[in-house]
């Protein structure tokens, strides 16, 4: 007996000089502060361009990627140097057609399978215009949590876990690094260059 009641003081003991976590409990002020950002961003045009990593759970890779949306409208380009693969697609929902590095067109009305279909790689394209904008998506639930200080620290939406791990210094402020993830896929994200 005088064991258990020993090992149940160390435990809480260890508990209580735990580091706390980062996270903290979402309250209306934070959630209206993350509306006002989705306000102010809205469908603004932007360009960003930087390194993505991709891995399915069995194969990986990474590359340059450069996103430009106008309106509707995107362009996105990637190019991994160490298989000598290029991709560049463009489009508006509904009508999507994409390039690889053999000149090989093939066209959709989705993105993200267009992509896995010439790829294998799970790219939520549609979703990824709001999240690497620190933003939740429209048309979903979204689960955000924030740090310490009220940035946005992850975001779960449409079966995706969003982590944002650095943030510019603007205003308002942009990612610079965010990691997806669902299921085996993950993508990674770090933004060289924003141009809001």
């Amino acid at each position: 007996m005088i064991y258990r009641c020993i090992a149940l003081a160390l435990c809480i003991g260890l508990t209580a000089c735990a580091t706390p976590n980062r996270r903290v409990a979402v309250n209306p002020a934070l959630l209206a502060e993350l509306q006002l950002r989705e306000q102010a961003l809205g469908e603004q045009d932007f360009s960003l361009s930087g390194r993505i990593a991709l891995s399915n759970g069995v194969d990986g890779g990474s590359g340059r990627f450069a996103w430009q949306q106008r309106g509707a409208a995107l362009k996105f380009s990637l190019s991994a140097p160490l298989s000598n693969q290029t991709w560049n697609l463009d489009g508006q929902p509904g009508a999507f057609r994409l390039v690889d590095s053999a000149g090989r067109v093939r066209q959709a009305a989705d993105a993200q399978q267009l992509v896995f279909e010439v790829s294998n790689w799970t790219i939520p394209v549609a979703e990824l215009k709001y999240w690497a904008r620190g933003m939740r998506a429209p048309g979903g639930p979204a689960i955000p949590q924030f740090d310490g200080n009220g940035r946005l620290l992850s975001l779960a939406q449409s079966g995706w876990l969003i982590e944002y791990a650095a943030w510019g210094a603007g205003n308002p402020a942009l990612p610079l690094k965010l990691k997806l993830s669902r299921d085996s896929a993950t993508v990674k994200v770090v933004v060289k260059q924003w141009q809001p």
